[in-house]
């Protein structure tokens, strides 16, 4: 008995160092990334309606379903070690997916996730790679419909007064239309309007960066420099509407260094993983890319450098920025699969 136990005790040992020095399991996604055992993923945005397509979770085994339901709670961002890979012989997905399994693994057996790695990396419910300006970024303000309001004052040679109804009607409507029809209160509620108009001048500065969400394009990908050049940047700066179509007169940006970013150096890897991505079932590339484009206002060019003359009218008005940086992502929430950035020095 004593050498039965002792035999059983060796045989357990024995195959415990057998898996511990059994290499990692290892699977080459259609984009050639790559994930390991052991490793770690990090869950990006549900690409189905309020919910992920691609990621569920493991609750009970029931002969009426095969035990996995969509995941519940806000696991966006999360990050999960891979506990094993595997082909999906248990039909979580199908039979011809590759799976993930993540969670907590160990002697309680803590909830676990299964993943079809290919289609949640093509959706983005997997995030291949971060920001590393992500935490440095979070105090940048977004130019919002109020600050280019405000900008459009102050480089205008007008009294602020000019704009207070103009203020009023866009940004505190409720007064506007109360008011209205009754011109004492409404020349009333006009000199409230100038103050605040001011108070908040007194806030805004050109030393300020702010950023805004742009859609651009890549062409086809330049070996010779390694880098994806922008379609459609051939103008000497490029013009974009920034406040809603129900905002008059609309407000449109200048960007009068765009010359300087038109391309972005990416390594081929990684430039190859993004046009794999892109690609549909019958082989057209989407090269939409959306980018992140930070910059600071500056005053108006001169006549001679202005070669595109831009007008102000009833309806239309325009502000001149300096871009700094550009960062570009794979996706439309422009925080997850970081592709690469175009800076300039101030």
């Amino acid at each position: 008995m004593k050498n039965l136990l002792l035999l059983l005790l060796f045989n357990s040992f024995f195959l415990v160092s057998l898996s511990q020095n059994r290499p990692p399991k290892e699977y080459v996604a259609f984009d050639n990334s790559i994930f390991t055992q052991g490793d770690s993923v990090f869950i990006g945005f549900y690409s189905g309606y309020k919910g992920f397509n691609y990621v569920v979770q493991s609750y009970y085994n029931s002969k009426f379903d095969n035990g996995y339901r969509k995941l519940k709670g806000n696991v966006v961002g999360t990050k999960h070690q891979i506990l094993d890979i595997y082909k999906d012989d248990k039909a979580i997905f199908d039979t011809s997916a590759y799976v993930l399994e993540v969670g907590v693994n160990g002697l309680l057996k803590g909830y676990k996730l299964y993943i079809n790695i290919n289609q949640a990396v093509k959706s983005g419910e997997v995030i291949l790679s971060q920001s590393p300006l992500k935490e440095p970024n979070r105090s940048i303000q977004y130019y919002t419909d109020s600050v280019a309001f405000l900008y459009r004052v102050k480089q205008s040679n007008k009294p602020v007064s000019d704009f207070a109804l103009e203020y009023l009607f866009h940004f505190n409507n409720k007064s506007y239309k109360k008011y209205r029809n009754d011109e004492f209160e409404l020349d009333n509620q006009k000199q409230i309007a100038t103050e605040e108009i001011k108070r908040k001048l007194d806030q805004v500065a050109d030393s300020t960066t702010y950023c805004i969400d742009v859609n651009l394009k890549f062409d086809n990908y330049d070996f010779s420099s390694m880098s994806f050049p922008l379609d459609g940047y051939n103008k000497s700066y490029i013009v974009l509407k920034t406040l809603n179509r129900n905002v008059h007169p609309s407000t449109h940006i200048v960007f009068i260094n765009q010359e300087e970013f038109s391309r972005v150096m990416v390594e081929k890897e990684i430039a190859n993983g993004f046009i794999k991505r892109k690609k549909d079932r019958y082989g057209n590339v989407d090269r939409t890319v959306y980018a992140k484009v930070y910059f600071k206002n500056t005053d108006t060019p001169s006549n001679e450098y202005n070669q595109n003359v831009y007008t102000e009218t009833k309806f239309e008005t325009y502000l001149y920025a300096k871009i700094s940086r550009i960062e570009f992502y794979d996706f439309e929430n422009r925080k997850y699969n970081y592709i690469g950035q175009i800076t300039t020095n101030p």
